[in-house]
């Protein structure tokens, strides 16, 4: 009985794996030519270096940068602007090909990006990119950065909550956010959810043939979206 619920355990936790990020409904946020899932854009941002800059739509730096609206946004002429951002109810995941999007409103002006690995208190070597037109969103002429993880030394299949945007550009660049577009929930997410399974499990000691499966299908279908989950420390 014991091995039946530790296989049954994994069964449902691979099923919640499956789920994202290709879960129907999911996909709910399209920004140009990427569809993201509804939880996928940064929950928090904060300056760590800057000069003088301008806020617009926003009333703090978080506002302007984090969640998908990009008609909010940071725009300072100083080429030493540097922003934490954070995701707090999903993680990036480096799958292949870009795992994050990094938008500058208005102008194609230049950025180098760097991510704060598990354990670590200090970013990875931040890495140039320029911008390409993704026509107009939200209202504004829009430029994207698509970064790839393992180009910042992230290994194939790690987790990131937090990278760091840095301004480069000699006019500096008006910041929008950041989109998650190989996104997972917080990790802790994941586990909790396998728990509560096994927990049920555990009260049905006689499980009919395909039970499990539909026990699993049932986790995943009423999971909330978007729902908040505590962040991993930097």
């Amino acid at each position: 009985m014991k091995r039946s619920i530790r296989l049954a355990g994994g069964a449902i936790l691979l099923a919640l794996l499956a789920a994202y990020p290709a879960a129907p409904g999911e996909a709910s946020i399209i920004k140009g030519s990427i569809i993201y899932d509804n939880n996928a854009f940064a929950d928090d941002a904060n300056l760590i270096a800057s000069g003088v800059y301008t806020l617009h739509g926003a009333a703090t730096v978080k506002d302007a940068i984090a969640g998908p609206d990009l008609s909010t946004f940071l725009d300072t002429d100083d080429a030493n602007t540097i922003a934490d951002v954070g995701f707090l109810d999903n993680t990036v995941f480096n799958n292949p090909g870009a795992d994050l999007a990094v938008y500058i409103a208005m102008w194609p002006h230049t950025v180098k990006v760097a991510a704060y690995r598990s354990g670590h208190t200090s970013p990875t070597a931040y890495v140039p990119y320029t911008p390409v037109s993704a026509g107009i969103i939200d209202g504004l002429p829009m430029y994207v950065a698509e970064v790839d993880l393992s180009d910042l030394g992230v290994t194939a299949g790690e987790h990131v909550s937090w990278i760091a945007v840095w301004l480069t550009d000699n006019l500096g660049g008006d910041f929008a956010g950041v989109g998650a577009i190989h996104s997972l929930p917080e990790p802790a997410t994941l586990s909790l959810l396998a728990l509560g399974g096994l927990s049920l499990l555990r009260r049905r000691r006689a499980c009919p043939r395909g039970s499990i499966r539909r026990m699993a299908a049932r986790l995943v279908a009423t999971r909330v979206p978007g729902s908040a989950w505590p962040g991993n420390a930097r």
